[in-house]
């Protein structure tokens, strides 16, 4: 009995032994081809218990051999450029690990990573979907991320896809509800830390909260309220920059004149440019009637725009008479559909 507690004893001593060894760092080895002599530069945060920093290095492939040493505490991603300013290849990795990437070319597009659970998983998504990914098509893009969350919603890996690779601006609808159907270890904070998206700061989807009414600065009566849950309603914000300014007045002065009864729905076009001159001269050219013509200047910094979940511009939003989210997003073309099939 004493022999067994004194084995039991000498394994947790030597467990401990290892993990207090353990350094703050990782490698990554290149396995490529002999004719892969390219230089390949890295992007990661490293952080310890107390602050966190950005690293930045190149390594040089000779014939096709190379290493790189890292250094964190937590984990973090790595991401590898290979002559452009976006990412072609990013990977998990934790202090420790010994990461292997493979490949058959000098493109990191085709390199499969070996080093640890997540990012042999990862590596496997990935090359499963180049094609959508090298083209760069949201949709496509979407759907595979989409595909793996349904199959994984209790995977760590969905939450990384998610944040990693998924366009909320083609779907933002798509997007939260993803994130609602993930569970359990999923949702724990460091994987959303590691992505540092600023549309997550609170650790869930900064997103539209429920709104009855809004009071608001409009250009015929100086103060307004927008009431929701009463009648259809379409929100547009803009600023006068904006590349579709002109495309998206005109569809929606054909809009105003397809619903001219103004106790049946709700129309209003919400400026977000922090100078109202800029303001009123746009709106005394762009002649846009049956709107409520409103100015919010602090723009997605307004308490009102939070709420609403508006990050951006151009922007839309179609609410049904009840006041639920019919629609949101960029896409003009689709807020307008979304608007006409409502019922008053």
């Amino acid at each position: 009995m004493m022999k067994n507690k004194f084995v039991i004893l000498l394994h947790i001593a030597l467990l401990l032994s290892l993990t207090s060894c353990l350094k703050n760092e990782f490698m990554i080895n290149f396995e490529l081809p002999k004719t892969a002599n390219e230089t390949y530069t890295f992007l990661y945060y490293a952080s310890d218990s107390k602050k966190g920093w950005y690293v930045e290095g190149a390594t040089m492939m000779t014939k096709g051999k190379g290493e790189q040493k890292g250094y964190t505490r937590n984990p973090t991603i790595v991401y590898v450029f290979w002559g452009s300013s976006v990412p072609e290849l990013a990977f998990y990795v934790e202090r420790g690990d010994n990461i292997i990437i493979r490949g058959d070319g000098p493109n990191p597009a085709s390199w499969s990573v070996e080093g640890n659970e997540i990012s042999e998983e990862w590596s496997k998504w990935r090359l499963a979907n180049r094609e959508a990914l090298s083209q760069k098509d949201a949709s496509r893009v979407n759907d595979a991320v989409a595909g793996f969350v349904k199959k994984n919603p209790a995977n760590p890996l969905s939450t990384i896809l998610l944040l990693e690779y998924y366009d909320r601006r083609a779907d933002e609808s798509g997007f939260i509800r993803l994130w609602k159907s993930l569970k359990d270890d999923a949702l724990e904070e460091r994987w959303m830390d590691l992505c540092g998206r600023s549309d997550m700061i609170t650790h869930s989807p900064v997103g539209p909260s429920n709104m009855k009414e809004m009071e608001v600065h409009s250009f015929a009566d100086g103060l307004d309220t927008l009431r929701f849950g009463r009648h259809p309603a379409l929100l547009y914000f803009w600023r006068s920059s904006g590349d579709t300014r002109y495309m998206d007045i005109d569809s929606l002065k054909s809009l105003a004149k397809s619903f001219p009864d103004s106790s049946s729905r709700l129309l209003a076009d919400i400026c977000l440019e922090p100078d109202s001159t800029t303001w009123k001269m746009t709106l005394r050219n762009d002649s846009l009637k049956g709107f409520v013509r409103v100015w919010s200047p602090r723009g997605e910094a307004d308490e009102n725009i939070k709420k609403l979940g508006v990050e951006r511009t151009p922007y839309f939003i179609v609410f049904d008479k009840k006041g639920n989210t019919a629609y949101r997003g960029e896409d003009r073309v689709k807020a307008l559909a979304a608007f006409r099939r409502q019922k008053p």
